[in-house]
């Protein structure tokens, strides 16, 4: 679940436009747009809550499915929207049905890297926009987050939190990891040498308990003061280069490299064994 700092950035900080990428059960849609409801009276009003059984599928039976908002008086006019974007066609059809009452709220089904340009190329947001990239589309094989970032930095300024990041000082914070790619600053650190950037963590997970970095880029230090009545921390060189970071990575390469090695005795062992008659 998104973390709760992100309500407060986004009423300090204006933001009229919010993208997330990789919607899976639409959880997050659903906390942000409550959040929307009370900056941008255009946005809509929550009447009631839907419950949604078609997703049922999607999710292990111990899990449990959200509830999705029901919105009243929102009008297709207002300056705030919501987009979320992923992949899965079928889920975000269904999605789409929960979240109809409002017109600000966009489902995409795409390439969320692929989307984020056409946003940008497109002017559907722009340098006049506040934006937040809530970054969630790097489960599994494919991550498309270097990517992402790529075209957000094409914006003056911009907002980034990423899901599932590692966080130093929290080594039980969870975060994604898949072959030799962790998600942690090192992963994405050379995409923003050029940008004047600040980084903060979360002082405890979410509630799932799993780690967010937030990243602004393009900000000034007094526009990022109420940062410091947050429950997050700075990082005390450029980037997060403490120890729990780097014993993470050091530990996952070790691991990972073992892991490789014993695949290619294994299989060096398979094709010499095929090659004497031995299955």
């Amino acid at each position: 679940m998104i973390h709760q700092i992100c309500k407060d950035i986004i009423k300090q900080l204006n933001i009229n436009k919010f993208i997330e990428t990789g919607t899976h059960l639409g959880g997050t849609v659903a906390e942000v747009s409550s959040w929307f409801q009370n900056l941008d009276p255009d946005f809509g009003t929550i009447k009631t809550s839907i419950a949604g059984p078609q997703l049922n599928k999607f999710v292990s039976p111990e899990q449990n499915i959200y509830r999705y908002p029901v919105f009243e008086n929102s009008s297709d006019k207002a300056k705030t929207k919501l987009y979320s974007i992923d992949i899965d066609k079928q889920r975000q059809n269904i999605l789409q049905t929960l979240f109809q009452s409002n017109p600000n709220i966009k489902l995409i089904s795409d390439y969320s890297d692929k989307f984020i340009k056409k946003m940008i190329d497109t002017n559907l947001i722009s340098d006049e926009d506040n934006c937040f990239f809530y970054l969630d589309a790097h489960g599994g094989e494919s991550w498309p987050l270097r990517d992402e970032i790529s075209e957000i930095l094409k914006l003056k300024r911009s907002i980034i939190s990423i899901d599932d990041f590692v966080v130093p000082f929290q080594p039980n914070a969870g975060f994604d990891v898949y072959g030799n790619k962790i998600c942690d600053w090192y992963y994405i650190k050379d995409l923003f040498e050029n940008h004047k950037t600040y980084l903060y963590y979360p002082n405890k997970p979410d509630t799932d308990n799993r780690g967010k970095v937030f990243i602004f880029v393009g900000y000034n230090k007094n526009e990022l003061k109420f940062m410091e009545k947050l429950p997050c921390f700075k990082p005390l060189f450029k980037g997060d280069l403490y120890i729990t970071t780097l014993k993470v990575r050091l530990i996952h390469t070790k691991l990972y490299s073992s892991i490789e090695k014993t695949k290619l005795y294994s299989l060096i062992r398979k094709n010499i064994f095929k090659k004497i008659g031995i299955s």
